[in-house]
């Protein structure tokens, strides 16, 4: 299975490991439950970051190596203020699992991305080659019209895609505004 079909198909495997965290710390108190489920959070992103990584080994045919300070940087990245762990404070409390799943399939969605990200930008400066990425959508009916806007565009590792409201992001999950990131499952792939 490619490491693309593995993106795709961690959206479902999160929705059970959520209610697999939840139900597993359900007889927990609220301090030692969160504490239980952010641990388990925290192990999804790490390995979206490594599969993100993985897929842009698989796409420019090079084993890289996972810089796990960038790594921990792009999982902690502060958002409006806040990091994941902050955000999901307020789902776990609320005992608002659809809120925690969502969360984390954002957080996923946007670390895989980077991950891919930071794999290709660390091929390009080791090897010297121009290596160019491809905005790709899931190609059906959820896909929002900003996405689908930008699907199959191709720019520069280094370079922004730009929607037509005048957003714009280095990969899916980083745009400035927040309504162009939730729920978003588009993906970037690379060529030289």
């Amino acid at each position: 299975m490619s490491a693309i079909e593995n993106y795709t198909l961690a959206f479902d495997e999160i929705n059970s490991l959520m209610d697999t965290s939840f139900d597993n710390a359900s007889e927990l108190d609220s301090e030692k439950r969160a504490r239980k489920i952010k641990n388990d959070v925290l192990e999804i992103l790490v390995y979206a970051y490594y599969s993100g990584v993985k897929a842009a080994s698989e796409m420019l045919k090079k084993d890289l190596n996972i810089d796990r300070d960038m790594m921990m940087e792009i999982i902690y990245l502060n958002i409006d203020g806040k990091d994941w762990e902050d955000r999901i404070e307020f789902y776990i409390f609320a005992s608002d699992r659809e809120g925690v799943k969502r969360l984390v399939q954002t957080e996923y969605h946007r670390i895989w991305n980077a991950g891919a990200l930071d794999g290709a930008t660390a091929y390009g400066k080791l090897t010297g080659k121009q290596v160019k990425k491809k905005w790709n959508t899931m190609l059906d009916d959820r896909v929002r019209d900003t996405h689908w806007y930008l699907e199959g565009n191709t720019v520069p590792v280094g370079g922004f895609f730009r929607t037509y409201d005048g957003d714009y992001a280095l990969y899916p999950g980083d745009f400035q505004h927040a309504e162009n990131n939730v729920n978003c499952r588009c993906y970037i792939t690379f060529s030289i």
